[in-house]
């Protein structure tokens, strides 16, 4: 994958809601991603001309805004981490939604694409290995369910399989 220059974590915040925005709409206006970012409208403003002078973004004031290829691919990109994180702290760490999606967001701006990989070669691997798998993302879930407690003599139990 092309290396993209790194933009704020809020004006890739800005780079997905537009995304999202006419993904779902069809178009998009400074308004709507002020409501769907619940801000306000000058700090729209200063975001638009910003994402417009680095050229990931066709924007005139109350026009309809558009991601330029750039933008399209770096939303993408922040889309794709958000997507991988939330997925493996709800399907692997047992999060809950909600607080899944809030740390991906967090997230999504500052992990860097090594550490993404090797985060997705272990979901991979825990999923697919025959002798973990399912069995040890569940263990996992019980032992934290349990609030960590694990008894040293038990481990030879929990890695048997079945």
């Amino acid at each position: 994958m092309a290396q993209i220059k790194q933009l704020s974590a809020s004006l890739e915040d800005y780079l997905e809601a537009i995304f999202h925005i006419i993904s779902k709409k069809g178009g998009v206006r400074a308004k709507d991603i002020a409501a769907y970012l619940d801000v306000k409208a000058g700090s729209v403003t200063t975001a638009l001309q910003s994402l417009a002078k680095t050229s990931h973004i066709n924007y005139k004031p109350y026009g309809i805004i558009t991601l330029t290829d750039k933008g399209l691919e770096q939303a993408k990109e922040v889309i794709r981490k958000h997507e991988i994180l939330t997925n493996f702290f709800v399907e692997i760490l047992g999060a809950n939604p909600e607080e899944a999606e809030a740390g991906a967001c967090k997230i999504e701006h500052v992990i860097t694409d090594k550490l993404l990989n090797r985060l997705i070669a272990f979901t991979e691997f825990i999923q697919s290995c025959p002798r973990c798998g399912d069995m040890m993302i569940d263990k996992f879930h019980g032992f934290y369910d349990q609030n960590n407690s694990c008894e040293k003599e038990q481990c030879q139990t929990c890695l048997k399989v079945g």
